[in-house]
């Protein structure tokens, strides 16, 4: 019995943003919340493995602050103790409906939080529709309610490298270094991926960890290979009439994996001319630090922290 380590969990589609680098645009699929009684079946089940997950993930192709149960989901998945429960955000809507105190008295372990320029005209160019001074003063907030409050959640700065930000890392860095908690808080560094779509990249043979670790379920139960297949290209399954461990050890599963495992990833349309194998497991091209500077090393776009 294979047992998925990581969880991408799609509780809304929707964003409120329109991101230069992101799939928003050719999303064809029925936006909205993934009811609550669907999220519970997950959690009735990835609790009775508990221990092999290291990583619980509430988001995906969305603005997980959309959902306006995403607090409750949080606790929920405290409840059963499942590991590192957490989301990635724009932070635009922190400072709606008292947000920020709702969702870290929910204790998630982890946040993170995409902002990639200090320079206001370059972040809007690439955060369409979000406002800069609003989203830089709810990271404040947020980290100053999450100190006062004294809780341990980790809070991460994200900073996706393009062509209209390149060379800021440094000064981004600095800045932040001096407001974030050294012994809790992280800064990333990423190149912008390709979403599989390949734009020329030459094909490659890297393996991803995605396909042997990580498992998503899209608001509607639907079970795609991974988190780039943002249509659902590439079925593997539905949360709603199957199992989490009947689909993550199902025949069609094995078999992409052993495609990976023996260099044949080009055969998978969607994984053919993806980037983010060689992006994940090059140090050069994908930075985890502390905000002293100092190097932590595990794979994923995400903080990784013990529960």
């Amino acid at each position: 019995m294979i047992y998925p380590k990581t969880f991408s969990i799609e509780t809304f589609l929707g964003c409120n943003a329109r991101c230069t680098m992101c799939s928003v645009n050719d999303w064809e699929r029925e936006h909205g919340l993934m009811k609550f009684d669907l999220y519970e079946k997950i959690i009735s089940e990835v609790k009775t493995f508990k221990d092999e997950v290291y990583q619980f993930a509430l988001f995906l192709d969305g603005e997980p602050l959309l959902d306006n149960l995403l607090h409750k989901r949080i606790e929920l998945a405290k409840k059963v103790q499942i590991n590192n429960v957490g989301f990635t955000t724009n932070a635009y809507l922190f400072n709606k409906d008292d947000r920020i105190n709702k969702i870290l008295d929910s204790e998630p372990d982890w946040i993170v939080i995409s902002f990639d320029s200090l320079i206001k005209e370059h972040y809007e160019k690439i955060r369409l529709r979000l406002q800069y001074e609003r989203v830089l003063d709810n990271i404040h907030e947020l980290i100053k309610q999450r100190n006062s409050k004294n809780k341990k959640t980790t809070i991460c700065v994200r900073y996706i490298e393009q062509d209209l930000n390149k060379l800021q890392f440094d000064d981004y860095k600095n800045y932040f270094s001096k407001i974030l908690n050294n012994d809790l808080d992280e800064i990333h560094y990423a190149k912008e991926h390709n979403w599989g779509v390949g734009n020329g990249v030459k094909i490659g043979t890297t393996r991803c960890h995605f396909i042997y670790n990580r498992f998503v379920i899209m608001r509607d139960g639907k079970v795609p290979l991974c988190c780039i297949d943002f249509n659902a290209e590439e079925l593997m399954g539905n949360i709603q009439n199957e199992s989490i461990l009947e689909i993550f050890n199902s025949k069609k599963w094995n078999i992409m994996r052993n495609m990976h495992s023996n260099n044949e990833r080009k055969k998978i349309e969607i994984c053919k001319n993806c980037n983010i194998p060689d992006l994940d497991n090059d140090k050069s091209l994908s930075k985890k630090l502390r905000p002293d500077g100092s190097t932590i090393w595990s794979h994923g776009s995400l903080p990784f922290k013990k529960s």
